[in-house]
């Protein structure tokens, strides 16, 4: 019975630590950003003043494979960074989300991705 319930327990706490989430929110008076971040996906989003639109365009227009699609005043595609890593970019006047399915991809592909919300971070924070 005891070793039943050790494993009932064993097996409780492994499922628990697999969907594990890690979830920041940053408040910062008109810029608001929030990662989430689970074995499974990444997500970076940001709502900030539509002015800082283009700034985050322009950080794009140096990081995408195909710039010419911020042309357009919004964007809900799969994009390519430089590198060949492909993920959905999400972009409106004010707001924007980027996400990685973390499945079949590598440590590098999701840390691009990472360290790609975390540049678009400094620029809205430090504006």
């Amino acid at each position: 019975m005891k070793k039943l319930i050790l494993l009932l327990l064993t097996i409780i706490v492994i499922f628990s630590s697999c969907g594990k989430k890690r979830k920041t929110v940053i408040d910062n008076g008109p810029v608001r950003i929030e990662t989430n971040e689970s074995i499974f996906k990444y997500t970076f989003k940001a709502r900030f003043p539509k002015e800082r639109t283009v700034s985050i365009k322009n950080l794009l227009s140096t990081k995408l494979d195909q710039p010419e699609i911020l042309e357009n005043r919004s964007v809900n595609n799969s994009v390519r960074l430089l590198n060949q890593t492909s993920f959905t970019l999400k972009l409106r006047p004010g707001a924007l989300e980027i996400s990685i399915r973390k499945n079949n991809r590598t440590e590098q592909e999701i840390e691009d991705i990472q360290n790609l919300g975390k540049s678009i971070q400094r620029i809205l924070l430090n504006p």
